[in-house]
């Protein structure tokens, strides 16, 4: 067995050895990801494990071409500053909370967090109860009606429903996070007060999917590369998502909760059990407080996508 790093901007990983379709992806390997070599394949493709940036029990298939062999003694990528210096230093950051302006049937405030008296949180007692509890948020978001979720010509809102949704389920998704300038002043223990638009910045979908993978892991949030195991975490009632980059950073990339099955809400599955679309809630340009008709991430709009759990 061989180590070697990928070489192109986006390589996919695929559970059989076929490039006519997208339903195979079970994730995208950035430039410079670490691969072990297991085994050849068809030609012009390789069995691979990953080695950085994920579960090193993953294995999949690549195209061949797209690697580069690597000195045995290579090490991956040295790790940024975000994770080496800063992780102990930053900590999660909100605009300002509990402000009651601030609901569900407003379209203003997107930026801050929901500061409804009244609204609902996860019960983590059991996990029936915290699958319970997740469907009792979901429907008290009620994305379908809520006009803090509603599209318009020119925007959707999946990152403030997202946010909404892990927010009330005590699980940390940014809504805004760190400028690089405060990124840096707080690397030199300096106290950055919270400035939005200086200080702070908004984050839509295709920042997100960066956060998740330079981030997540300091905050809970863990990657895996199976629909089975997203789903049996969802409805073990754990917080789970679904984010995705758009080819075209000029648009909107799309972020969807993946949430607990029920009696009357289930994933689409094979006729084997196994799942073949997990069953999600999210805002879009179609609202929808359930769903599960759609692999959307796997689409050519997206160029890059990651399955997450927060533990």
């Amino acid at each position: 067995m061989s180590k070697h790093k990928v070489t192109a901007d986006a390589l996919r990983m695929r559970s059989s050895p076929n490039s006519d379709t997208n339903r195979n992806v079970i994730a995208v390997l950035s430039n410079g990801q670490l691969v072990e070599k297991i085994a050849d394949s068809e030609p012009g493709w390789w069995v691979v494990r990953l080695l950085s940036g994920g579960d090193s029990s993953t294995t999949g298939f690549v195209a061949s071409r797209f690697l580069q062999a690597v000195q045995p003694d290579a090490a991956p990528n040295a790790p940024s500053i975000a994770a080496s210096v800063l992780a102990s230093l930053v900590t999660a950051v909100h605009l300002q909370e509990n402000r009651t302006s601030v609901t569900r049937k407003v379209e203003t405030g997107r930026a801050y967090p929901l500061g409804e008296p009244s609204r609902p949180t996860r019960d983590r007692s059991s996990e029936a109860a915290a699958a319970a509890s997740i469907h009792q948020i979901v429907d008290w978001l009620n994305v379908e009606q809520s006009a803090r979720y509603a599209p318009n010509s020119t925007s959707t809102y999946c990152n403030i429903y997202a946010h909404d949704y892990c927010y009330l389920n005590g699980v940390y998704l940014p809504r805004i996070w760190w400028s690089g300038r405060a990124l840096i002043e707080l690397s030199n223990r300096v106290s950055v007060p919270v400035q939005y638009g200086q200080t702070v910045n908004e984050l839509n979908a295709n920042n997100l999917l960066r956060w998740f993978f330079e981030w997540g892991d300091d905050f809970g949030w863990r990657r895996v590369f199976d629909l089975n195991e997203l789903q049996a975490e969802a409805n073990r009632g754990k917080v789970c998502i679904i984010c995705a980059r758009n080819v075209n950073e000029n648009r909107s990339g799309h972020i969807c909760a993946v949430v607990p099955e029920s009696n009357s809400q289930k994933a689409t599955r094979n006729p084997d059990g196994s799942v073949k679309i997990p069953l999600q809630s999210q805002a879009g340009r179609v609202n929808k407080k359930y769903s599960s008709n759609s692999l959307w991430w796997l689409g050519a709009t997206f160029v890059d996508f990651g399955y997450f759990v927060h533990e």
